[in-house]
């Protein structure tokens, strides 16, 4: 008996996982960058430069980047600890306001003494896709 063989969606819906997080428990990395307007990829911001590379839409100019944050929170989800990755619009979901102009202090206040359980969709390099 032939198999089908899987599409990449299924494939991508197999290696989602989702989890509710109970704690907020530390943030270990916050990290502020510039990224496309057009795709929303991380680009590289060279040091007194007007252009960078978007590694999908190619050169640009520096002026039409936006703002980007990912956070990188030790959460406890089932009694065990877990780091998961999240960005700007995972945590903006999560806060339910605009996060990019918070300094990293204020956000993480905010991310561990927050008083609802979240439940997330992250894939298997622990990269929140979603919240549920």
């Amino acid at each position: 008996m032939a198999v089908a063989p899987a599409t990449l969606e299924q494939d991508e819906e197999e290696e989602a996982v989702t989890a509710t997080i109970k704690e907020f428990e530390n943030i270990k990395t916050f990290e502020k960058f510039h990224k496309c307007r057009k795709c929303q990829k991380r680009v590289s911001q060279g040091a007194n430069t007007k252009i960078t590379t978007c590694p999908r839409c190619g050169i640009i100019k520096i002026t039409n980047c936006g703002l980007g944050i990912s956070a990188s929170v030790a959460v406890k989800v089932e009694n065990r600890e877990l780091t998961l990755k999240m960005g700007d619009q995972i945590l903006k979901k999560i806060l339910n306001h605009e996060v990019i102009d918070m300094d990293d202090k204020t956000l993480a206040e905010e991310l561990l003494f927050i008083d609802k359980q979240v439940t997330v969709t992250y894939s298997s390099n622990y990269i929140v896709k979603d919240i549920v």
